[in-house]
């Protein structure tokens, strides 16, 4: 376990970093934005306009990786948003920001599944929870920092844009001098939706969801904060504690998936995150205190909800589909984050600013109901490396019950199959069964 912490150290801090810069400029643009008064309409397009870039990103990058590599594909998407951050300043209207939007979802959704690949291709089933939880702790932890960056220096100023541009920059240092192997060169292997359905129901339902409901938080997170009478500074702050809440419970969380059936682990974090919005609604505008304890909560459980139902859907992946399975969670997240700031915007305009999180509240549940299906129609199923079952041989010593080794039951027939159709051979006990059929 500490050799692959090791190993994956140089992906962390590139991570890291690159998460500091992003976070940094989503608040940044939300607040600049809205103190030059653009409406709730162009702030909820520009924010979808990010993840318009990020539904087009997973569905050409899978090919370049193919065809130029991880760290060359890296190198290249992280310098366009580094020029793209600073782009901002040049002219602030709301149709060149949605534009330059768009490139930047573009290379974060590259971004994002270069190092998640990577990171799928070093773990192994029974530690992938715990590896791609640690990869979100390390990510939220620079993403509050990020937030945090935001005091200092007036978002109506150049300064903080050139940060952003400058933490981009940096995060090409630990890939370019990583001494870590990259994942194998295999050739695309596309999927469709259909296929990353079949592959896994919950993942790629929750990737969705997830972006439906998670997105529309760091949309008009900001906002709510604003439009409730608080200081920029509380904008920072209310952000940071839902980043903080998520990074303290990935981990525990990512552990817990690891031992027990992972969907029971969605299950409770769908629930305590529909809890979470709901006292959010009730208690907004009560006090600041009550805010941020709410949204701590809410952050704690809705933020790495992503994460395992990737974990979850990688469970059952084939190696060799990491790539186009990670590509496709990510688009169907990014579809939903598209969607989101802008089915939020009703929420907020009968219910007032408060009807954001009866809007989260609403898409968790809608969520749990399929979680509960999947979980009641599919118990038993088995993950990936599971198929692969060693044919139970009987013991000279024990003989075989019934229960443990009965050759005539289809459970062992299909294995049977299975094991000698990988070795090459044909299995005497069904060639002597069938002949005895035929000549009956």
């Amino acid at each position: 376990m500490q050799h692959i912490f090791i190993n994956i150290f140089a992906l962390l801090l590139a991570s890291a970093i690159l998460l500091m810069g992003n976070g940094l400029q989503g608040s940044l643009l939300i607040v600049r934005a809205n103190s030059e008064a653009f409406s709730l309409t162009s702030i909820g397009l520009i924010t979808s306009a990010y993840f318009v870039g990020f539904v087009l990103g997973c569905r050409y990058i899978p090919k370049i990786v193919e065809q130029v590599g991880h760290i060359r594909t890296y190198t290249a998407l992280a310098s366009i948003a580094s020029a793209a951050a600073l782009s901002h300043v040049l002219f602030v209207t709301p149709v060149f920001w949605i534009a330059i939007r768009v490139i930047s979802g573009f290379c974060f959704a590259g971004l994002s599944m270069v190092i998640e690949s990577w990171l799928n291709d070093k773990a192994t089933n029974k530690i992938r929870g715990r590896v791609l939880s640690t990869f979100r702790m390390v990510d939220l932890g620079a993403v509050t920092v990020g937030q945090l960056l935001l005091t200092l220096a007036d978002p109506m100023g150049f300064a903080l844009f050139a940060l952003v541009s400058i933490l981009l920059s940096l995060a090409l240092v630990p890939i370019a001098l990583t001494k870590t192997s990259t994942p194998k060169p295999i050739a695309h292997e596309s999927m469709s939706l259909k296929n990353i359905y079949k592959v896994s129901p919950l993942g790629a339902v929750g990737s969705f969801t997830t972006g439906i409901a998670n997105t529309a938080f760091w949309a008009m997170g900001p906002v709510f904060v604003q439009n409730m009478g608080y200081k920029s500074s509380l904008v920072a702050a209310f952000m940071s504690t839902a980043i903080i809440g998520g990074a303290v419970t990935q981990w525990p969380m990512g552990l817990m998936s690891d031992k027990i059936d992972r969907r029971i682990v969605v299950l409770f974090a769908t629930v305590m995150s529909m809890i979470a919005g709901i006292a959010l609604y009730l208690v907004a505008g009560i006090s600041a205190t009550w805010m941020l304890a709410g949204v701590c909560l809410f952050g704690g459980f809705a933020i790495p909800l992503f994460g395992l139902v990737m974990a979850h859907a990688n469970d059952y992946a084939k190696p060799e589909n990491y790539v186009s399975l990670n590509s496709g969670l990510l688009f169907l997240y990014g579809v939903g984050a598209m969607t989101g700031p802008v089915l939020v915007a009703p929420f907020m305009s009968v219910l007032g600013t408060q009807g954001l999180f009866a809007y989260t509240a609403t898409m968790h549940s809608m969520f749990l109901v399929f979680a509960i299906w999947r979980y009641i129609v599919n118990r038993d199923r088995k993950r990936y490396e599971d198929d692969y079952i060693p044919m139970q041989m009987a013991s000279t010593l024990h003989p075989a019950t019934p229960e443990t080794f009965e050759l005539e039951h289809p459970r062992h027939i299909k294995r049977r199959e299975k094991l000698f159709k990988m070795a090459g051979l044909k299995d005497p006990w069904l060639e002597k069964e069938r002949k005895k059929k035929e000549s009956k």
